[in-house]
Formats: structure tokens, sequence, C-alpha cells
């Protein structure tokens, strides 16, 4: 998956994301990953009301989310590695229904 620079609208959550980084990954590396999630509209928001165990992640959100690089996952949720594999196996389901 191609990460760029994150969208100008999403530069204030990832700027204080960021700060509660441990110092293990540069910053530039936690907004690549982020940025790719922040390309679909909403998906970053969708993830916390999933982490906070409102609802699900939409469709289009759980397709960036299965196409996020693995390697990105503990930068983007150092404090709950178990999220991730939860998030990505309903995803996986999600993406595997028939529309």
């Amino acid at each position: 998956i191609f990460c760029s620079s994150p969208t100008p609208h999403a530069r204030p959550i990832l700027n204080g994301i960021s700060e509660l980084l441990p110092p293990l990954w540069s910053r530039s590396e936690v907004e690549k990953c982020w940025s790719s999630l922040s390309n679909v509209n909403g998906c970053i928001t969708e993830i916390f009301k999933s982490l906070s165990g409102g609802t699900m992640p939409s469709p289009t959100c759980c397709n960036a989310i299965i196409k996020l690089n693995d390697d990105c996952w503990p930068k983007l949720f150092p404090f709950n590695p178990l999220f991730p594999p939860l998030l990505k196996n309903y995803c996986g389901g999600t993406a595997a229904t028939p529309k």
C-alpha cells in the first residue's frame, strides 16, 4: 500500500496521537500509517468508535484497514495490541460478504 502525507484535515488528529507514542517509531512513520486510513473519509473516526465499543467500520473503511501494512498496526495502537487483529478479522469477514 502506498503511504503519502496525511491530508490537512487529519493532521491535528495525527499530531495529537503521535505525541502519545513510544519513542520507538518516528513521527513520520506513524503519520504515513495514519495517512493510509485518513484518505478514506471518516475512517479514522470509525476506527476510534470501534475501539471505544460503539460501532464497527463501514465496508469502505474496512477495505482500507485490510490493505494497511501489518507493520503499521503496532505503530497505530501500541497500547492495545489485541485491537488490530479483532478489527482485521471483522473487516475480513465484511469484505468477503457479497453485497
